[in-house]
């Protein structure tokens, strides 16, 4: 994918300076948040085929999909044990 965290072609949902995506994340919890992102990439999947625009939806979809990636990713750094050098049996 190309080097660019948001959509270009929707400017507006970062109208004020801030994306909407970011509010979102910011607002749900992390368990929230990754089905809201699976969640709207099967809507795009399931719809595409539907719509006139198909490569459009699947654009739409890959954003949700690696947004779930980044946001699991995340969540495994954080729940992963912390081993200490200075620890004994570390």
């Amino acid at each position: 994918m190309e080097d660019k965290k948001y959509d270009s072609k929707s400017r507006y949902y970062s109208t004020g300076g801030i994306e909407v995506q970011d509010i979102i994340k910011a607002k749900l919890t992390e368990e929230q948040y990754q089905g809201f992102c699976a969640g709207n990439a099967i809507k795009y999947l399931t719809r595409a085929n539907f719509k006139g625009d198909k490569r459009r939806d699947l654009e739409k979809a890959r954003y949700y999909i690696e947004w779930l990636c980044d946001a699991v990713m995340e969540d495994e750094a954080k729940n992963e044990p912390q081993t200490w050098a200075c620890m004994p049996g570390k």
